[in-house]
């Protein structure tokens, strides 16, 4: 296995973190042992290392916490069985005033220094946020994190045998005439074509966690498009076409 192919495959958005993903893969091959990503990972990145891994033969699987994680980590020789390096912090807000959003979360756990690759997605329900964390970073965060803003917090460590609630989505289906980038774009968001490729080219689209500037780029079931000011969504089938042949677009929503 060649580096320099690896990185090409991978593509080169993160040299850094790329590099590191093959000295794992590396390491298990030569060693037989299991092996683990020590970062999450975007659907970006593991999506294409899984890919990789099935044409070298290395045998890998992926795990971020909870079932239909978007960042994960990645296992390599999982034909060996182990507990994935992750935990699952439990964060309550305690304010009975102030209601917190996902950017209040993420913004206080950044804060106290921690790399956003430390943390994987963030789940939130009834004034709690769900987050799957490195565990080398557990006892960092249990013991520094006191408030998510102005908000005092409570936080704890949830059991493996605990369920982490799952993801909430407002899900509809869109008409669109095609599965170009900017014509999904226009359709969720009710934008013109126009008003699409501007926020396309101003860098304001992110595909799978990584700016899109591309228009025509097709756009394929399970992937995630994040538009800024607008909010994520989740591609789901195409589940039928209108008389006219526009496509019907299962889209979901993050709330």
């Amino acid at each position: 296995m060649n580096k320099n192919d690896f990185i090409k495959f991978l593509g080169d958005d993160d040299i850094g973190a790329i590099s590191n993903i093959y000295d794992k893969i590396i390491l298990a091959d030569r060693s037989l042992t299991v092996v683990y990503t020590n970062e999450f990972l975007t659907p970006n990145l593991w999506k294409k290392v899984k890919e990789y891994c099935y044409k070298i033969n290395m045998p890998c699987c992926t795990f971020g916490g909870f079932e239909d994680a978007e960042r994960r980590i990645i296992r390599f020789n999982n034909n060996y069985e182990s507990n994935y390096p992750i935990e699952i912090i439990r964060i309550t807000n305690k304010s009975k005033f102030n209601e917190l959003l996902h950017k209040d979360y993420l913004g206080s756990l950044m804060s106290l220094g921690i790399k956003r690759s430390k943390l994987g997605d963030l789940v939130l329900k009834d004034n709690q946020c769900y987050v799957p964390v490195m565990e080398d970073i557990l006892d960092y965060i249990l013991i520094n994190l006191k408030n998510i803003g102005r908000c005092p917090c409570e936080i704890d460590k949830i059991s493996k045998e605990e369920d982490i609630p799952e993801y909430s989505f407002d899900k509809n289906v869109y008409l669109a005439s095609s599965n170009r980038l900017d014509v999904i774009i226009s359709s969720i968001t009710n934008l013109s074509r126009n008003k699409s490729e501007q926020y396309i080219r101003s860098g304001k689209v992110f595909l799978d966690y990584i700016e899109c500037y591309e228009k025509s780029e097709e756009i394929k079931s399970g992937d995630t498009i994040t538009i800024r000011g607008h909010g994520k969504y989740k591609i789901g089938e195409i589940v039928g076409t209108t008389g006219s042949g526009r496509l019907k677009i299962e889209i979901k929503k993050y709330i």
